[in-house]
């Protein structure tokens, strides 16, 4: 198959490096979007903007059966430390704050690996009985507060899935893992992920004089350790996976004065809809009364970022043995565990089956176990999986498209 030859692998690894290079955070990947438009004008291949930046493709007859292929386009507020020749000095705006900018969850490999599939398949479409969907879409890590949606749920909005509706979708991940290596699971695979908010008002005074004011700072000690206790002593940790964790908390301005407020965020991760609803209502009220008890007021919020990312159990079982085909005997686990890593590829799945997988993408001699994870300044995928990332969109389409 044209997936393994070298043409094709010095292509995507090519397109990967400009891309990483070039890194754009959420609702900004205007130049990413040339980047595909350019190679899938180059290809022949027809295309429409939707919820621009975002790009769908399409290649076949336009008729049924309809399979969808997805990657991700934006980058993250990150510093990069990979050392890499190709890393990436570039800058954003993010909340206000001019920021570095790095490809650190590896989509710049997803979208070489979708834009490696679209050349070999291109190249065979008068084989191609059906259609095959091509989605580019921006914005996967969320917008910033008070912006736009997310790029999924507002691709699916304005019609990505539309015309022509795909009967399913698929899309992947890079990940630590042996090179070479693809797992997933049916059902709940990744965790549905929420933005919790918290604004605490108390009464500011001198830092001698703690008693004739109300001390934010010790109400925010006491909701971050009621958080992780509500979490560890609520919830039977053998049913679903769930994490409770407060990642900022921001108050005062010089070290002898009590402010009068605070603010707190964190992410909740959940794989059960009815546990996190429970959680949710407990945390709220529980928050209230530690606020109180102090004299404080508290404003407790949740935003959803990403739903529960849901395989289909029927396409699970059907796609096993064409990642094998793909990946190699020994190489595709079916049944991993979950992971409380979020994706908003869950909200595609709300409207038509698909499966998430994840692929292998450990250094070279690098312990997976060890290797930098994705988000971190120094998460550097190996890319010689690109190819591998080719062969699994190309055989899931033709396969899917040769079903009874």
């Amino acid at each position: 198959m044209l997936a393994d030859s070298e043409d094709v692998a010095d292509y995507v690894v090519r397109v990967r490096r400009e891309l990483h290079l070039q890194p754009e955070l959420m609702w900004t990947e205007t130049k990413t979007s040339a980047v595909v438009k350019r190679e899938l004008r180059a290809m022949g291949v027809s295309f429409e903007e939707v919820s621009a930046p975002g790009v769908v493709a399409t290649i076949g007859s336009g008729s049924s059966p309809v399979v969808a292929l997805r990657a991700d386009m934006d980058a993250l507020p990150v510093q990069e430390a990979t050392g890499l020749p190709f890393a990436s000095t570039a800058t954003g705006t993010y909340m206000g704050a001019t920021v570095p900018v790095a490809h650190a969850c590896g989509h710049d490999m997803h979208i070489a690996m979708l834009m490696g599939a679209a050349e070999v398949l291109a190249g065979m479409k008068d084989q191609i009985s059906g259609t095959i969907v091509f989605v580019f879409q921006p914005a996967e890590e969320g917008a910033p507060p008070g912006e736009l949606k997310g790029g999924a749920a507002l691709m699916i909005e304005e019609g990505a899935l539309a015309n022509p509706k795909p009967d399913a979708i698929f899309g992947l991940h890079v990940v630590p893992g042996r090179p070479g290596t693809v797992f997933y699971r049916p059902e709940g695979f990744m965790a549905a992920s929420d933005r919790v908010d918290i604004s605490l008002k108390g009464k500011q005074t001198h830092g001698a004089w703690p008693w004739r004011g109300v001390d934010v700072i010790a109400v925010a000690a006491q909701v971050v350790d009621t958080v992780n206790t509500l979490t560890a002593r609520t919830i039977d940790p053998t049913t679903t996976p769930t994490v409770f964790t407060i990642a900022t908390v921001n108050a005062g301005v010089r070290y002898n004065i009590i402010p009068d407020s605070a603010t707190l965020s964190g992410t909740l991760r959940t794989f059960d809809v009815a546990q996190r609803d429970a959680l949710v209502a407990r945390a709220n009220s529980a928050i209230g009364h530690v606020a109180e008890a102090y004299g404080a007021t508290a404003e407790f919020s949740v935003k959803q970022n990403a739903a529960l990312v849901f395989n289909d159990v029927g396409l699970s079982a059907w796609l096993a043995p064409v990642l094998t085909e793909a990946a190699g005997q020994g190489n595709v686990n079916p049944a991993t565990p979950p992971t409380t890593v979020a994706e908003d590829f869950s909200y595609f799945q709300q409207v038509i089956p698909g499966v998430f997988y994840h692929l292998g993408a450990s250094p070279d001699g690098v312990d997976p176990s060890q290797s930098a994870p994705n988000h971190s300044p120094e998460f550097s995928p190996n890319e010689k999986v690109l190819p591998l990332g080719v062969k699994t969109h190309v055989l899931t389409a033709l396969r899917f498209l040769e079903r009874p």
